[in-house]
């Protein structure tokens, strides 16, 4: 499989860092665009998402959708859908939910999404992964094909320039 068009990493050393990558994420993104999230159980997908939403202004309070498998919120900013599909076997189990007919209006989180990718469009895929030996480090990898997320590769980039940016 070749690389992807947009690859770019961060070492987050704390809960802090972390925040701030979700944050600029948040800022950069736009109602339409699709987030697949992807990493070990208590990775921080969830709490990277609760960060993304802090920073549009959402009053409610963010938790993991793992038995209703969707939370809607809403924001000043912008509608965010959260999806966690650990529990959804089959692409044709989640395209039974019809969550797609939501996603044109709402910035759409998928935890544990890349199992679909196949019936999903376009999306940036966020993996994240806990640094051996500190609970609080991650390594936040941003990839993705899609041509509206590599026209803001830049702007991606940016995020959080006090974040140690891998090669």
């Amino acid at each position: 499989m070749p690389d992807p068009a947009l690859s770019i990493a961060y070492v987050c050393q704390s809960e802090a860092d972390t925040a701030t990558v979700a944050a600029h994420l948040a800022r950069v993104a736009t109602p339409g665009d699709l987030l697949v999230l992807e990493g070990a159980l208590a990775a921080g997908k969830t709490h990277f998402i609760k960060y993304m939403c802090g920073e549009l202004q959402i009053e409610d309070t963010v938790t993991s959708p793992t038995f209703t498998l969707a939370h809607f919120y809403a924001g000043p900013v912008m509608p965010v859908l959260h999806v966690d599909a650990y529990r959804i076997e089959t692409a044709h189990e989640f395209s039974d939910l019809t969550l797609h007919d939501f996603f044109d209006g709402h910035l759409t989180a998928i935890e544990w999404g890349a199992k679909f990718q196949d019936v999903l469009p376009p999306a940036l895929h966020i993996q994240i992964d806990p640094i051996d030996g500190d609970d609080n480090a991650r390594r936040i990898t941003f990839t993705s094909d899609a041509p509206s997320w590599v026209a803001r590769a830049d702007a991606l980039r940016a995020a959080a320039e006090s974040i140690t940016q891998c090669a």
